[in-house]
């Protein structure tokens, strides 16, 4: 508790040193003067439909695709950035995420407001791995 660890770092170490005494050392705890730390409860921030409406077309288009997918799409932002022309079924709506967490690959949806950027996106990766002659 002095440290200011996390709490679920606090109650794993007392779980440790609980089955420790009891299960490895045999060694009754009888009068124990300790206690699990509690858990702070956080209020998640979540911008307000206005807000988002406000901030999005501020951004670069790059970021406010980035944005859309998270949002759309529930993409983590290196699954994002692992995002490959591959991936992108625009004729079923749908995006592949390789990888994802838990190394896990899995389908998600590609978001109707996002569908331009992505095209636009691909032409510009597939002009710029076009050889030049």
């Amino acid at each position: 508790m002095d440290k200011h660890v996390w709490p679920n770092t606090q109650n794993q170490a007392f779980s440790a040193l609980l089955f420790l005494f009891r299960n490895v050392l045999s060694i009754p705890l009888e009068s124990i003067d300790a206690q699990r730390a509690k858990e702070q409860r956080r209020l998640s921030v979540v911008l307000a439909q206005g807000e988002v409406n406000t901030i999005l077309p501020l951004m670069a288009q790059t970021y406010r695709t980035m944005i859309e997918l998270a949002w759309g799409s529930g993409l983590r932002t290196m699954e994002i950035m692992r995002l490959r022309v591959k991936d992108v079924a625009l004729e079923k709506r749908s995006l592949m995420v390789r990888q994802g967490k838990g190394g896990k690959d899995r389908m998600t949806v590609l978001p109707e407001v996002s569908v331009r950027a992505v095209q636009a996106c691909i032409r510009q990766c597939l002009a710029y791995h076009q050889p030049r002659g």
